[in-house]
């Protein structure tokens, strides 16, 4: 069983920041796209042609979808429109005026007790580590804010993406567009780009959708920065933490685990 600590994050060892520098080359297999993926968070401004973010985007939807549904929308901003979305939604949130989401971006993580509350655990590590490494303490409201404003400027990606759905779609449809925004993230670094996935747009959607023309049948999922990760940032070298299988996966009617070596991938 794996144990999660409860004391003060800067005494707790996994806690501390993992750094490894981020890949600026393409992936040239699955298991290295995946391996070198960050959530990037300062891109270079170098453009990226829109004639290879639209074969990203084919090559992605050969993502599964129950019944072949595919679900998703994808709303590829121009540079201007980028710029107009994030000066409004800069705008905003300095007067503090969020609009309402469409959905909860968490559960009550910080009730759940027991083997639940490893989910809250990873994300309060994660957060920790980000800040660590920017240098902003947890009493540090004005840097906390200033990098949660961050996200409204899509880390500086010179592209911006709107990734949304049909509001009848059911939970089902919600796992098929995961689905594709995963492949599209891993397309990404068979290219040299990188990605960052932003569930923070969908706290205005409706400025989303006037900006980038979304219809009212559909809803705002998230917003994800495309380009190429910028060089000498410490932040884009953050590697989070993953839970060891054993925490999440169960061979079950398998002999014992102690006596299955796990292959290197």
């Amino acid at each position: 069983e794996v144990k999660h600590g409860t004391g003060k994050y800067e005494d707790m060892p996994e806690y501390q920041p993992s750094l490894s520098p981020v890949s600026h080359v393409a992936a040239t297999t699955v298991a290295e796209a995946i391996r070198t993926r960050r959530s990037i968070r300062k891109f270079a401004d170098t453009p990226v042609p829109p004639e290879l973010i639209a074969g990203m985007l084919e090559l992605a939807s050969r993502a599964p979808s129950g019944g072949n549904v595919q679900p998703w929308k994808v709303y590829v901003l121009s540079p201007a429109l980028r710029d107009k979305l994030c000066q409004e939604a800069l705008g905003k949130m300095a007067d503090g005026q969020f609009e309402t989401a469409e959905y909860d971006i968490y559960p009550p993580l910080e009730q759940w007790e027991g083997s639940r509350k490893r989910h809250d655990h990873y994300r309060r590590m994660v957060a920790y580590q980000m800040y660590s490494v920017m240098g902003i303490g947890r009493k540090d409201r004005a840097g906390r804010a200033m990098a949660m404003a961050r996200n409204f400027e899509f880390f500086d990606a010179p592209v911006g993406v709107v990734v949304t759905l049909d509001r009848e779609m059911g939970p089902p449809q919600w796992s098929d567009l995961g689905i594709f925004i995963g492949y599209l993230m891993l397309v990404a670094r068979s290219q040299g780009l990188h990605t960052c996935a932003q569930e923070a747009w969908s706290m205005f959607p409706q400025t989303v959708k006037k900006i980038a023309g979304v219809p009212d049948n559909e809803m705002v999922f998230c917003g994800i920065g495309l380009g190429y990760a910028a060089e000498g940032e410490q932040l884009n070298d953050l590697v989070t933490s993953r839970a060891p299988l054993s925490e999440w996966c169960k061979f079950v009617g398998w002999k014992p685990a102690s006596n299955c070596n796990m292959s290197k991938l």
